[in-house]
């Protein structure tokens, strides 16, 4: 695997413009409420549009090249609404100057590996308090991580592929069981939100695919940790955690203020696993606080045994949507009465409800 040598370029002038337009979400937040005829998401979306063209037409010899051209593109974009939001085109302009001035040591591995990090540490965050043993020496791993361009093969590298792909005709990331290595996969309809949700995307592939237990039971690994990820991303912003106190709101909302109604549609059994644990979770938080996570970490520490196949998880999730659709009383005095009896002690789950 690995990018040639144009690819690399136009990644690397790609992650380059991102990295310095997310640093200024923020103020271009700033400059659009002080002019309601321009907004953030109109200023996404020329952003966008940048890339498209850049990625299109652009044949740069070498990464500053590569930037000032792309540098060029958001200027001349800028230039068209300067008159009416002049605020928010000098946002854009001071992006394309730092952009500009960071190419020649600009290295889009260390810009990856950066939001990696973040997604593992994340994880590890989260499952701390898990009591599974095999939870926490799952957690000791460290995948590396592999860059691929295109489309994978219909064979061999096609099997790399989840279903998962978050509206991209590849999935832009994706853990690989064999060798225990993340791809990160690049095409040309890359956008911003993409980049943003990096950070957001490691920490799913840690939650759900490395650190838990995974059989393919795209109800629980996808769906549910899917929530899982956004839940706890949002929390430790909210509360001021210094590993993601420096991301821009956008970035830690990514997913449920994109991707989220993406799933939905396209990807229906894990769209609507992921509803269900976003409304059971609001749900539960309400009596049982903490229960949904002690739920979860028995989910991820599932392995099989006599009387539970693989597609456990499957079934107990099936279970649980149908007793919270058509009986949540009696669900209510079950999990109080569990929870009464100090369950999350328990090692073993004996597969019923809770």
């Amino acid at each position: 695997m690995g990018l040639p040598d144009i690819v690399a370029l136009k990644f690397g002038a790609y992650t380059l413009a991102c990295h310095h337009f997310t640093a200024h979400l923020s103020d271009l937040s700033a400059a659009t409420r002080r002019d309601r005829r321009w907004t953030v998401e109109a200023c996404c979306a020329v952003f966008d549009e940048v890339l498209t063209g850049f990625f299109k037409h652009a044949s740069p010899a070498n990464l500053p090249e590569a930037a000032s051209q792309l540098a060029g593109l958001l200027r001349s974009q800028a230039d068209l609404f300067r008159r009416n939001s002049p605020a928010s085109a000098a946002v854009f302009d001071r992006v394309a100057a730092a952009m500009t001035a960071e190419a020649p040591g600009w290295n889009y591995a260390t810009d990856i590996q950066r939001m990696h990090n973040l997604g593992r540490d994340l994880a590890r965050r989260f499952y701390a308090d898990s009591p599974y043993a095999i939870t926490q020496e799952r957690c000791r791993h460290e995948c590396q991580l592999e860059f691929a361009y295109g489309l994978p093969d219909e064979e061999g590298d096609g099997l790399l592929i989840s279903t998962l792909s978050f509206g991209y005709r590849a999935a832009p990331v994706t853990f690989r069981p064999q060798s225990k290595d993340i791809i990160v996969r690049f095409t040309l309809d890359d956008d911003l939100a993409l980049y943003l949700a990096y950070p957001f995307l490691f920490l799913h592939e840690y939650t759900a695919h490395i650190y838990a237990t995974d059989y393919g039971n795209d109800r629980f690994n996808d769906g549910w940790m899917l929530h899982v990820a956004d839940a706890f991303l949002r929390r430790r912003w909210n509360a001021a955690d210094p590993l993601v106190t420096a991301m821009p709101r956008q970035q830690v909302t990514i997913f449920g203020d994109h991707f989220y109604g993406i799933i939905k549609e396209h990807e229906p059994v894990v769209g609507r696993a992921c509803q269900f644990a976003r409304e059971f979770d609001g749900w539960l938080a309400n009596y049982a606080p903490g229960r949904f996570d002690t739920m979860t970490y028995e989910l991820a520490a599932f392995e099989r045994s006599p009387g539970r196949g693989k597609n456990w998880p499957t079934i107990f999730l099936n279970s649980l949507e149908q007793e919270f659709e058509q009986n949540r009383t009696a669900l209510q005095d079950r999990i109080r009465l569990d929870v009464q009896e100090d369950a999350p002690k328990r090692v073993e789950h004996k597969g019923q409800l809770p």
